[in-house]
């Protein structure tokens, strides 16, 4: 009987005390590790919406997040348990999160969501949040979601909630902003029973004034409005994470595939129009059919309009070349489309044959030949919201 005691004895130390030191231990010698958190200021069934982005685009964005980026989307506390325990993460981690919590969200992206096997976080002003769907509220002309509401989706599961503030204000310029992030998590827990210590600063970026009022409030994980991919690691501080900003509004390109280089080493240029919508960074990328790595790329600090972005393509180029306009960290796909062999266009003064689907080229006679190089086909032109 003693010998079975002590063997129980060591068997609790063992897993009470050994395993827990030797996790802990282990995680200060984690790598960083890249979580893009995304920032949708909002989501709506619009399609031509200045500042937010369409349900349309969302679902397009979400395809290509799951298909061809292969991410997954996290809970905030799988951020801490990594940082803590070392519970490994997922190969390309993800995180969305949405600052308006306008009333359509449910029946809007959740079956989106769903479909994806995603999550989505949605910040709380507090004040605004109303206790009936009779006494609704709105913040700028947008009716919001009511406490029942927000409950009722919880409890499903495809969307949580992070408190921001109570009244909205500029925190950078309140006179007390713990009392605001206090008060948002105290009008939380009363309505919901329960605590929450993921506080999203919808506006600014979070300053270290900012970052000491939260930590007052005791906010665990926080994301303010910084543009950037956040990184944890070991030493990382939660409560102010970088969010990647997705910008909305309605935006046209056109793409042109220009066969007009007499150099042997290259097939012609790539050229890129932002035909309309506000100025915004971007990340220019062509990809080969079995390339992972760009074949062609261009980083634009401002992507204007009316402006032509020229890229050289090589000649090993091949068909179906797909182009993408990306975010500047290349996370969001702001505009695809797939060129095939009718969507080249030649200079009139270039002689050498046009490229097939398959890699090879048609040989054609000189008179054929100065008959095509004649006809310039339409460039194609394809439109898609973006933020």
């Amino acid at each position: 009987m003693k010998r079975f005691l002590r063997f129980l004895l060591r068997s609790i130390l063992f897993w009470i005390v050994v395993i827990p030191v030797f996790l802990l231990v282990r995680a200060r010698f984690l790598p960083e590790v890249e979580v893009p958190v995304l920032r949708y200021s909002q989501i709506t069934a619009q399609t031509d919406c200045s500042d937010a982005v369409s349900i349309e685009t969302f679902e397009r964005h979400l395809i290509y997040l799951c298909n061809d980026s292969r991410c997954e989307t996290i809970r905030p506390k799988r951020l801490r348990q990594y940082q803590l325990w070392g519970r490994p993460l997922p190969a390309y981690p993800l995180i969305i999160t949405i600052d308006v919590p306008s009333r359509d969200l449910p029946e809007l992206i959740e079956p989106v969501l769903k479909q994806f096997g995603y999550t989505a976080i949605v910040a709380l002003p507090t004040a605004f949040i109303a206790d009936t769907p009779a006494s609704r509220r709105s913040l700028n002309g947008v009716p919001l979601l009511t406490w029942p509401e927000i409950r009722d989706a919880e409890a499903r599961g495809i969307l949580s909630f992070a408190t921001a503030t109570r009244n909205n204000p500029l925190l950078s310029i309140h006179e007390n902003p713990f009392n605001e992030i206090r008060a948002g998590r105290t009008d939380y827990r009363r309505a919901l029973g329960k605590k929450n210590d993921v506080f999203i600063c919808p506006k600014e970026e979070a300053t270290p004034s900012l970052q000491t009022a939260a930590k007052r409030a005791k906010i665990g994980i926080g994301f303010d409005c910084r543009n950037a991919i956040a990184t944890v690691g070991p030493d990382t501080d939660l409560s102010a994470l970088p969010r990647v900003c997705v910008r909305g509004g309605f935006h046209t390109f056109r793409v042109h595939l220009l066969q007009n280089s007499v150099d042997p080493d290259f097939y012609g240029e790539l050229r890129v129009i932002h035909e309309s919508g506000s100025p915004m960074p971007a990340s220019i990328r062509g990809y080969r059919p079995t390339d992972f790595k760009p074949f062609v790329a261009m980083d634009v600090d401002r992507l204007e309009n009316r402006t032509e972005y020229r890229l050289p393509v090589p000649s090993e180029l091949e068909l179906p070349f797909q182009v993408f306009v990306f975010d500047e960290f290349r996370v969001i796909p702001y505009f695809s489309v797939t060129l095939g062999r009718g969507d080249i266009i030649r200079d009139k003064n270039y002689r050498k044959p046009l490229l097939k689907d398959d890699g090879s080229f048609d040989r054609l006679l000189r008179e054929t030949d100065d008959i095509l190089s004649s006809i310039v086909p339409e460039p194609i032109t394809a439109e898609t919201t973006a933020k």
